[in-house]
Order: structure tokens, then sequence, then C-alpha cells
């Protein structure tokens, strides 16, 4: 009768061990040890001794067994994509073009030419030449353009300097062409001035297709009639076949009447002739600015 006792000892130290192990899943021994208690008189064939674990061991087992805890996978680190440099600006000179009217043309106003010329001068272009002068461009060249790339967003253009202001005409020159009108509804905007009337005319010539630059009108009327709206031309070959050449650009009657824009045919007003005289320079020799040009931009100069 103490066999049984025996095997009953055995059993309990069986199931124990499988309880302490059924966490390090030994699923044989926790599935051998309920057959073994239900059945105590039956003495179990080849029963394997098993030795309790080290309890360091079956940690390990434990911790071996567990599923990983879930690690959020590392977000790598994006760093800004930095903001692409703008594409600079450039124009490509064509036949025709003058500082001018690219100047009006792409940034709105032909008098801000100053700038495209400050940022292009001494630029090398493809055929080896270099901008040097405001008044001749090639065609060809390719020309950076203020507020593109090629002018950092802080940095002002430099504007170049105007040239000096003449002297005002005298009271009695005043007086005569305050007497004459124009339909632009804009002209008291405007200075009753050799500055004004340039600037007039310009933003006139603009308005229908012309670009000139400042520096071109002013050349051209210092030296053919030092800023005089009513200079007449009484001596040379003009003046002899019954045409004299009349007002700030000294054109002759027939040239001012054909080249004359609709509403701005006194050839005494100021601002009418240097419409008239500018296209007619356009027709004949492609611009006014090409004019000055050949004349060596005003120190060589000669009648056009």
């Amino acid at each position: 009768m103490r066999t049984p006792l025996v095997l009953g000892r055995r059993s309990r130290g069986l199931t124990l061990t499988a309880a302490a192990l059924g966490a390090v899943a030994v699923p044989s021994i926790a599935s051998a040890a309920p057959a073994l208690a239900a059945t105590p008189h039956a003495r179990p064939a080849a029963a394997p001794a098993l030795a309790p674990a080290p309890a360091s061991a079956v940690a390990a087992a434990v911790a071996a067994s567990a599923p990983a805890p879930a690690q959020a996978a590392p977000v790598a680190a994006v760093a800004p994509k930095a903001a692409a440099a703008p594409k600079a600006a450039t124009y490509t000179v064509r036949p025709g073009d003058t500082l001018s009217g690219i100047a009006q043309s792409k940034l709105g106003d032909g008098s801000k030419y100053p700038e495209i010329f400050k940022l292009n001068t001494g630029k090398a272009q493809a055929d080896g030449h270099k901008l040097q002068d405001p008044n001749l461009i090639l065609i060809g060249w390719v020309l950076n353009l203020p507020n593109g790339s090629a002018t950092p967003a802080a940095a002002k253009p430099a504007v170049q300097s105007a040239p000096a202001k003449p002297a005002q005409p005298t009271q009695k020159t005043t007086t005569q062409t305050q007497s004459y009108s124009t339909t632009s509804a804009s002209a008291s905007s405007y200075a009753n001035n050799l500055d004004g009337w340039i600037k007039q005319a310009i933003s006139i010539l603009n308005s229908h297709g012309y670009y000139v630059s400042y520096n071109a009108i002013y050349q051209t009327v210092m030296h053919e009639s030092a800023g005089n709206p009513s200079a007449t031309n009484g001596w040379d070959s003009n003046a002899a076949a019954g045409h004299p050449s009349i007002g700030l650009m000294q054109t002759i009657a027939p040239t001012f009447n054909a080249y004359a824009l609709a509403g701005h045919g006194n050839i005494y007003n100021p601002v009418d002739n240097i419409i008239a005289g500018v296209r007619y320079a356009a027709a004949v020799y492609g611009s006014l600015d090409s004019v000055v040009a050949a004349r060596c931009g005003g120190s060589c100069w000669y009648g056009y």
C-alpha cells in the first residue's frame, strides 16, 4: 500500500513541474500530467526523471518565448527640400530692339532701361562683344533682366545717372509753348520743360508700339536745336528749297506731316515734334537709338 503513495508524490511533482514550465511552452509534459493523476495505481512506463530547471533558466526561457514588444519603426528625419533657385530672366535681342523697348515690353516701363544696361554692362556675349553703350545692342545678345535670379532680391539695381537737366527755356519760349495743346489727357502730369516733353513723348510713342530711350531723344534734341522748340534753320539746303528745319528735332514740314501721329500735328509743339522725329528715324534708320549710336553716342554728331 506504500507504492501508490510514492506514485502520488511523483505525480504531484510532475504536475508542479508542468505548471512551472507551462509558460515556457512544453506541451508534451503539460498533456501527460493529467493522465498520470487520473490513474494513480498504474505505474508509468519509464517515466522520465525531471529535475526542476534553475530559476534563471526558466526566466530566460520565458523571456525568450515571450513575443518581443512591438517597436515603432524609426522615422527617418527628412531634410526639407531646398527651394529651387528661380531661373534667370533673360531676353535675346532681335532686329529693331532698343534697351528702352525691351524695358517697356519686359518691365512695363521704357524709362527703366538703365537697370538693364547696368545689369549687363561688361557681360561677354557669344560673339565676343560686350555691352558698353546703352545705345548699341547687337542682334542675338542675351541680356539678363532685373527681378530675375540674375539680380538678388535684396539688391537694389543701380540706376544710371540721368543726363544733366537742360536750362529752362526763356520766358518767351515758355509762353509760346504753353499755348500749344495736345490730345493727351495726361499732359498735365508732365513738367512743361524738356524733361517733361521727352517723357510725355516716350509715353505716347510706347502706346503706339514705338520704343526709344530717353538718352536718344535728349542727344538728338540738344544737337539739333539745343532744346529750343521754336528753333528754325534758315540757312541749310532745306531752307533754300523752302522747307526749313523746325522745332526740337529739326524736322522739315513734309517729313513732319508724313510721320506725325493723329492728334499731334503741330510742328512747333515740342511733344509732337519729338514724336514725328522718332517715327521718322525708326522708318529710315531702324530706330533713333541707332542714329545716336552711329554718331558716337553724340560725340561726333551730324544731321540725320
